[in-house]
């Protein structure tokens, strides 16, 4: 007797199967998108094994890379991965390089560069002279790592609790004995990492935003150290809407800030060609920031932010 049920079963079932290939490899990729000769052209990356993001996968120049979640900045699963992403990995992909970029706690990536498992740590601050490595005992930072020409960077604030009586007039003096959460690993100004360094505050380290955010809301410290441009988009992912108004009435930036900080990458001095990789980069952001590209990568993707990875990719307009 003819089987009707079974021969309509193989080919349905082998549809779904190639559905869900394609809907997996979609949800595993990534556009970077550059320009060649005034047209984009776009790069898809996919997720090895080993949680590295690959682009270009058969340049023979390699550049490796870690770096972090730090919305609306960069983010494995925000649109584009964020316009840090774009630019970075679009500059180096302009370059005619192979990407590979590991998303990662900060403290991680910042072992991964300094001892030189990778060639570049970024998003990454201003290093202060004489700064020391939490890694490496006796050892400066800037013994390990050399910064990048800067680009577009944001805001570095202390916030605090509505109900923590304090007057704040940029005396970083004032603070003394106070107990302030920062990220561990991060730079946040100069003259305030050196304090900090000294023990002149109580400090309560973290190794998010997210859960420094978590320690200030329910008053378990009455400071921290944060992009305020961060810490809204972290806000607004992470609690509901009256979540969110009740922190923002419980909270207040002080102003003035105690930095407006670039951007840069840190290449590890570790890696043999540090010098050749920093060379080109700094040459082709020199040129993208001098032509207005990197404003328009800037703009171009921080308003979508709060889109997901998969996002379908547009020119960036330079005009």
């Amino acid at each position: 007797m003819e089987n009707r049920g079974y021969k309509h079963r193989w080919p349905l079932a082998l549809v779904f199967i190639l559905l869900l290939s394609l809907m997996t490899s979609r949800a595993l990729s990534v556009e970077v998108v550059i320009e060649k000769e005034g047209k984009p052209v776009v790069f898809e990356g996919f997720k090895r094994a080993d949680g590295a993001w690959i682009f270009n996968p058969d340049a023979q120049k390699v550049i490796k890379m870690a770096t972090l979640d730090w919305m609306p900045y960069i983010g494995e699963n925000v649109c584009g991965q964020g316009w840090v992403q774009q630019l970075v990995v679009g500059a180096f992909l302009q370059l005619g390089y192979q990407v590979q970029s590991h998303f990662v706690p900060w403290k991680r990536a910042v072992l991964m560069a300094e001892s030189g498992h990778v060639d570049v740590l970024y998003p990454e601050y201003a290093i202060a002279p004489n700064a020391p490595s939490d890694i490496f005992p006796h050892k400066n930072r800037d013994e390990l790592l050399v910064l990048s020409e800067p680009f577009s960077g944001g805001n570095v604030a202390l916030i605090k609790r509505t109900d923590h009586e304090f007057d704040f007039n940029g005396d970083l003096l004032s603070l003394k004995a106070q107990t302030i959460g920062v990220v561990a690993g991060y730079e946040n100004s100069p003259e305030f990492d050196a304090l900090m360094e000294e023990g002149y505050f109580y400090i309560s380290p973290s190794v998010d935003d997210w859960i420094n955010i978590k320690k200030l809301h329910k008053g378990r410290i009455n400071f921290i150290v944060a992009d305020p441009l961060v810490v809204n988009y972290t806000v607004a992912q992470n609690m509901t809407e009256v979540e969110e108004a009740a922190f923002k009435n419980a909270t207040e930036v002080l102003q003035p800030y105690l930095a407006v900080q670039p951007l840069y990458l840190a290449f590890s001095k570790a890696r043999p060609e540090y010098r050749t990789h920093l060379q080109a980069f700094n040459h082709l952001i020199v040129q993208w920031r001098e032509s207005g590209r990197m404003k328009a990568i800037r703009d171009h993707w921080i308003g979508r932010a709060t889109e997901e990875r998969t996002c379908v990719s547009r020119p960036v307009n330079t005009q």
